[in-house]
């Protein structure tokens, strides 16, 4: 794996893990709400 890669796939990631932690609430309330 080259390094270009590598810092690909950490940043794709990394940006993920972001939305899902932004996301989670949002998406729990909208999927279930009370």
């Amino acid at each position: 794996m080259s390094l270009a890669a590598t810092t690909c796939c950490l940043v794709l990631t990394l940006g993920m893990s972001a939305n899902v932690a932004r996301g989670q609430d949002e998406g729990l309330a909208a999927r279930y709400p009370q």
